[in-house]
């Protein structure tokens, strides 16, 4: 009977937790945001709530539709005011608006009214009723039957009324929508205005249990985020199902595990299991991205010589509350430059950084405080104990991106910290973790009697960490996490294995955050581990925001907004008001400034020379592999019912070019997909040379001597035309990502980049960004970094798609230059009939996924059953239409 009393127990907290996972659904389904702000909003209005209801004696009916008014208000401004503008920014940005509207609330609450804890009386009468023999609150039971009818009402606004089919049609394509008279915008401000009120609904009723605290309703996006994430935030009775398991998953957890926190972890497994089961290793063709955050140019420079020797002399000189401002500031600033290599490089959003630094600092506090181990080898060993950790926190990143994963991040940093950092049964209990005055070396580096030295020791670790970023930007290995972060789809055409540099990304974030994590706690006598809150996590992302998120100027600098720091020392009567002025800076630097304050100063120096033409020593380039046939054999791809390719077999032999050509829809694409690894085929086989390429992933593919193209151009957004030739010539092994830390390479073009750039006429535009390119010239950059690979087959998906006359005159030069000089088999797929009749030895025509016709290009295109299938037939004389056909 135990396990029926807790489960129902657990409904009234999961029915608190659907009813909060519905709003994001509906503010998701209007609008395309995933709001991390849902439960501050919720919270101020709960707030407003029992001020009026208690404190004002306003009846419950009036001062629950005034808070829920409220609540309505502030969505609908939040999206007018916010995430319209923004509505062309990328996920990630989106996001971390919404961060930063998080981060204003809580701090202009905590400052208005503090962050006390405080009892509330309930407004669901919670009198005792017999269920099945067991006797639990009434409100359980009403608090279910609540949102079971949320979500039953939503299922059917949605499918039944006017408003709710043009959400969902919003929702997949808001021009179309927008056609048909529905106003994108009137929709998301609807969906936004709805979505927070459930928010307020759900933190009012959740009140009474944890207490009124903007912080502790703040969490409650955790459960509600896993609970969408269920639903695909999409599926309003999904959604209510996930949240009735987490409800009744952490009571029956109270009730049979001890350990404390474990409850808190429920949310995050169930985030984890979501995301293994429903996540993608690339994204989908067409996937779009948006325009990525700037980076730096890595470059050592003098600027950073003279900011580290004025911080020297104002450690020195300023006295003590400076200069522990100052440590506190530069602290923050290392665990920045961690949100800096994750995010800013990586493109991967990580609100977990906090959490890692408090395990590094745990495992180092334990070990000094426990084993008595000497603080030197503490910091080693926290370090080491950050990789693995690291390596957990982006395992999700390998199935998943953008959204989900900034979810699957904020509820392991809840787990972490609930299980682990504010667990006293591993912290030390009463005691906590004492590790005493530390000494480095025999010096004392006690930060009570010789602060300065202390901040000393600081800033040499922030100079280390700074000077390693700035390594890794110039390296190949940056190159790589900047090409993965732009277009995983394209990084590993040139053979980037994506998933390897997720990790490293997360795992040198994680090393770093730890040594921030280690300075932190190492500063007094007693390791205080609440200083390591999910909502510090979320603070670091938005500080970071607004220094320059791809700048290592803009981590540190960001660190000055952290609380007790350096802006908090300069402004001692406006401290409080410090998180409220960070979250609202993230919100105007996005929309004014989205590269952060180090893009504003990045773009006032603009003449710098970019970062691939640093001087050092040659990289290792990649050789050409050894002249290979490709043979594919019976071919098949389906999705769902529908087959792409059925049964297709090609051969390109060395040297020359095969065309592969068929109308629109044909599965021109789609084969080549299947072949450099992007789709999975049904059957058939794949070989380059002996090596069979079907069990292989895309990257593999590369490194055996297989480079493509794409429809579309697919460059690397941060990168100049230089860098992209750079990333795809580079030779690599895993252990680049270590040694690129030290000796980031050279910058020299390799020689088949060579021979493309000259050949292809883009020697004027090496240095140049790709962004300021005409379409024709990104074509050709875009080959030309095919050609970089140093392939011996290389896939052409439609290379002469935007390209003017002339330059499709050139290309033709190219591509017989490709197979005669270079000894390269080429498959070209080519609406451009002329162009393949002149260049292609063979060509292969398919319709409907099946191949037609196959032979000498003259004979394939005089072909009749060619002809109706590519052109069609005009039903006036009943002649076949020839025009374009004649080679």
């Amino acid at each position: 009977m135990d396990v029926v009393r807790y489960a129902l127990l657990g409904l009234g907290p999961g029915a608190v937790y659907a009813t909060s996972a519905l709003g994001l659904v509906v503010v998701h389904r209007g609008s395309g945001v995933l709001n991390f702000a849902h439960g501050a909003v919720g919270a101020v209005a709960a707030l407003w709530f029992f001020v009026l209801r208690d404190d004002w004696a306003w009846p419950t009916p009036i001062a629950l539709g005034a808070a829920l008014g409220l609540a309505a208000v502030c969505g609908a401004a939040i999206h007018l005011v916010i995430m319209r503008r923004l509505r062309l920014a990328t996920a990630t940005a989106r996001v971390i608006a919404t961060l930063g509207v998080l981060t204003a609330l809580q701090g202009l609450v905590v400052k208005l009214r503090g962050s006390n804890l405080q009892l509330v009386r309930g407004v669901i009468p919670d009198r005792a009723v017999e269920v099945f023999g067991i006797t639990i609150g009434r409100d359980r039971l009403i608090l279910a039957g609540i949102a079971t009818l949320l979500a039953l009402a939503l299922a059917a606004v949605s499918r039944w009324t006017r408003f709710g089919l043009a959400t969902q049609a919003v929702a997949e394509n808001a021009q179309s929508a927008a056609a048909l008279g529905w106003s994108p915008d009137l929709v998301a401000t609807g969906t936004w205005a709805a979505g927070s009120a459930l928010a307020a609904l759900a933190a009012i009723l959740i009140a009474p249990v944890v207490g009124l605290s903007m912080v502790e309703l703040s969490l409650l996006i955790v459960p509600a985020l896993a609970a969408a994430l269920v639903g695909r935030f999409s599926s309003f009775t999904a959604t209510l199902a996930g949240a009735f398991a987490i409800g009744i998953a952490e009571s029956e957890l109270t009730r049979y595990v001890t350990f404390p926190g474990a409850s808190k972890a429920v949310p995050l497994l169930l985030i984890l299991a979501m995301l293994a089961l429903s996540g993608h290793a690339f994204p989908e063709r067409g996937d779009a991205a948006g325009r990525p955050n700037k980076v730096g140019s890595g470059r050592v420079g003098p600027i950073g010589g003279i900011a580290t020797a004025v911080l020297v002399v104002a450690v020195v000189a300023l006295d003590a509350g400076w200069v522990a401002a100052l440590t506190t500031s530069m602290i923050a600033g290392i665990i920045g430059m961690s949100v800096l290599v994750v995010t800013g490089y990586a493109g991967q959003v990580s609100l977990a950084q906090y959490a890692i630094a408090g395990l590094g600092a745990f495992v180092a506090g334990r070990l000094v405080a426990v084993a008595d181990l000497p603080f030197e080898l503490a910091i080693a060993a926290g370090a080491a104990a950050a990789i693995p950790v690291g390596v957990l926190v982006g395992l999700p990143a390998l199935r998943t991106r953008g959204l989900a994963l900034a979810v699957a991040t904020l509820g392991l940093a809840l787990a972490i910290e609930r299980t682990v950092l504010l667990n006293p049964d591993l912290t030390g209990g009463f005691s906590g973790t004492v590790v005493g005055d530390i000494t480095l070396l025999g010096v004392d580096l006690s930060s009570v009697r010789h602060p300065e030295r202390y901040a000393l020791v600081t800033l040499a670790c922030a100079v280390a960490v700074a000077l390693l970023v700035a390594n890794l930007r110039r390296s190949p290995a940056g190159r790589r996490l900047l090409a993965m972060r732009d277009n995983e789809r394209a990084a590993a055409a040139i053979g980037i294995d994506v998933r390897l540099a997720k990790l490293f990304a997360f795992s040198l974030a994680a090393v770093i955050a730890s040594v921030g994590g280690m300075l932190m706690a190492f500063r007094f006598p007693q390791v205080i581990f609440t200083e390591y809150g999910l909502f510090d996590s979320i603070a670091a992302v938005t500080q970071t925001v607004v220094g320059g998120v791809g700048f290592i100027g803009g981590a540190l600098g960001g660190g000055t907004l952290v609380g007790n720091g350096a802006a908090s020392e300069a402004m001692p009567g406006a401290a409080g008001w410090i998180p409220v002025a960070a979250g609202s800076l993230v919100v105007l630097v996005l929309l004014v400034a989205p590269d952060g304050v180090g893009g504003l100063i990045a773009t006032r120096r603009r003449s710098s020379p970019p970062a691939e033409r640093v001087g050092g020593p040659r990289a290792p380039q990649r050789a050409r592999g050894a002249a290979r046939a490709l043979v594919v054999r019976d071919l098949a791809v389906s999705f769902g019912g529908v087959h792409a390719i059925a049964g297709v077999s090609i051969t390109v032999e060395p040297g020359t070019v095969v065309g592969l050509i068929g109308p629109n829809g044909a599965g021109k694409t789609t084969f080549i997909d299947a072949v450099s690894g992007f789709v999975r085929p049904s059957q058939g086989s794949i070989h380059l040379g002996p090596e069979r390429l079907d069990p292989l992933a895309p990257h593999h593919r590369a490194r055996l001597g297989m480079a493509r193209s794409f429809q579309s151009p697919e460059l690397f957004a941060a990168m100049t035309v230089r860098g992209q030739l750079l990333a795809a010539g580079d030779h690599w092994e895993a252990t680049g990502y270590l040694t690129g830390l030290v000796r980031p390479g050279g910058r020299e073009l390799g020689e088949e980049a060579s021979w493309a750039v000259e050949h292809l006429g883009i020697g004027a535009d090496l240095d140049e960004d790709v962004s300021r390119l005409p379409y024709g010239r990104r074509r050709l950059v875009a080959l030309a970094r095919a050609v970089a690979c140093a392939p011996s087959m290389i896939l052409l998906d439609e290379p002469a798609a935007g390209l003017d006359v002339d330059e499709r005159g050139e290309l033709r030069g190219i591509i017989r230059s490709l197979a005669a000089d270079k000894g390269m088999g080429v498959l070209l797929v080519e609406h451009d009939v002329e162009l393949v009749a002149a260049v292609c030895d063979q060509l292969v025509v398919i319709d409907f996924g099946r191949a037609i016709a196959a032979g000498p290009p003259a004979a394939v295109l005089a072909s009749s059953a060619v002809v109706a299938a590519y052109l069609g037939h005009d039903e006036r004389d009943g002649g076949s239409v020839h025009a374009g056909l004649a080679p």
